[in-house]
């Protein structure tokens, strides 16, 4: 059995991971109000595209640089990961319902993985939406939350040995098809 010096303790550290939990919603309410980002729109339903979203940072930095005003980056870094957890979860929650709808389960389960899953804030924001609307999520554990760079590096490091290179005219385009010549 606890004694009551444990129990006191086991107490006062639930109160202080709350009043944290506090305290970081209103550090996050007051970046995204300081700095009011909008969310990205397509037209395609399940397209992502961040290009908007990018230029309103970008004109806020380059508003406050021609101003000589100070910036709050921590905030405006904050206000930024918050608006694409909002659009990443609003987007994976259409793309669940419209599957629950067509396969009329209504308890279509969803996964998240790879290196986006290892960030805290879209992770919270896909849990909090996916219980909302009743989906069960798997989410791995950070451990099993890696991301393709070591894979693409080794990659790399193969195709370097094996003589393979690109010019240094060379620039990345996302659209380029993969069986273009460089």
């Amino acid at each position: 059995s606890n004694t009551e010096a444990e129990t006191a303790a086991d107490s006062a550290a639930g109160s202080a991971t709350a009043t944290a939990a506090v305290i970081k919603t209103q550090i996050i309410q007051a970046a995204v109000k300081k700095y009011n980002l909008p969310l990205p729109n397509t037209e395609q339903h399940y397209d992502y595209s961040f290009s908007g979203l990018k230029t309103a940072v970008i004109n806020i930095i380059h508003r406050a640089a021609q101003k000589n005003a100070p910036l709050d980056i921590p905030a405006l870094a904050c206000a930024f990961q918050h608006t694409i957890a909002r659009y990443l979860t609003k987007k994976f929650i259409a793309a669940a319902e419209n599957c629950a709808n067509e396969h009329a389960n209504g308890n279509t389960p969803l996964a998240f993985a790879g290196g986006v899953a290892a960030n805290g804030c879209i992770r919270a924001a896909l849990s909090a939406a996916a219980e909302e609307h009743g989906f069960p999520l798997y989410i791995p554990a950070l451990t099993y939350c890696g991301d393709n760079a070591a894979m693409i590096a080794a990659q790399g490091f193969y195709e370097y040995t094996a003589g393979v290179s690109v010019p240094a005219r060379f620039d990345a385009r996302a659209t380029m098809n993969i069986s273009d010549n460089f």
